[in-house]
This record gives structure tokens, C-alpha cells and sequence, in this order.
């Protein structure tokens, strides 16, 4: 679906229009998250966070 090269708003607003299309009751996560707001983020940093916080989790396992 996606192509290298493919503008990234334009993406994330087609991903929205999936999302809003599913059933609330069935998808209620997803839905609360269609709002286009919620997909403008830095992917960078927020791939970088998950990271740290597996990384900290490990850490914290080993310290026991």
C-alpha cells in the first residue's frame, strides 16, 4: 500500500480514514486514536522512547 517515497501526511491520513471507518464498540482503541491529531508525531523520538523503556525493563530485570 505504502511506497518509498510516499509523502507521510498523506499516509497517515489515509491510515485515519480506515480507522474512523471501524466500529467503535469493536475497535474502541483504534477509534480513539483516528483523530489526525494523534498521529502527528516525531516517529524518530517516539521509536527512540520504546526503545528506552524496553531497554530500562531489561535493566530493571537483571537488577533483581
Amino acid at each position: 500500500m505504502w511506497q518509498p517515497g510516499t509523502d507521510r501526511e498523506a499516509c497517515m491520513d489515509a491510515v485515519t480514514a480506515i480507522w474512523q471507518q471501524l466500529g467503535p464498540q469493536e475497535h474502541p482503541f483504534t477509534r480513539a486514536v483516528a483523530d489526525p491529531g494523534q498521529l502527528d508525531h516525531d516517529d524518530r523520538a517516539r521509536f527512540l522512547a520504546g526503545i528506552d523503556l524496553i531497554t530500562a525493563g531489561i535493566t530493571a530485570g537483571h537488577a533483581h
